[in-house]
């Protein structure tokens, strides 16, 4: 499983890496499926999590094991955010996705950049519930 839990600026992410699996479909619904097991052992509503889609083909079977498994996370999620390259196809593709499952993390081209909007929205977050 290349999805780990990360650390950033203070804050525990679980990054579910399906970069780079080009057109394996199998491949990543092999890593979802590894994800979610991760993911739902945790308390719902308490997971930061990062989604790297970068070179991996929104085909069908794509889309399919994410709207398979999106839903069995999303419980679990406390801010999500999602890495990917945006071409008018694949902001269809989303935007059909967050229709069909009503959630889509906020998407970013920069990995960086979504780490820290994961690790800012987290401790705006948290210094507000200590109010």
């Amino acid at each position: 499983m290349k999805s780990q839990w990360i650390e950033h600026r203070g804050q525990r992410i679980f990054h579910i890496d399906v970069s780079n699996f080009e057109l394996d479909a199998e491949g990543v619904r092999a890593e979802l499926e590894a994800a979610v097991s991760v993911v739902v052992k945790e308390a719902k509503g308490s997971v930061l999590l990062l989604a790297d889609l970068r070179g991996t083909t929104m085909g069908s079977d794509v889309t399919g094991a994410m709207r398979a498994n999106a839903p069995r996370m999303k419980p679990h999620f406390r801010k999500a955010a999602l890495v990917v390259h945006v071409s008018k196809m694949r902001k269809v593709i989303l935007d059909t996705l967050t229709l069909i499952i009503g959630f889509m993390p906020k998407r970013f081209d920069d990995f960086e950049k979504a780490k820290d909007w994961l690790a800012s929205a987290a401790s705006q977050s948290d210094s507000s519930s200590e109010s």
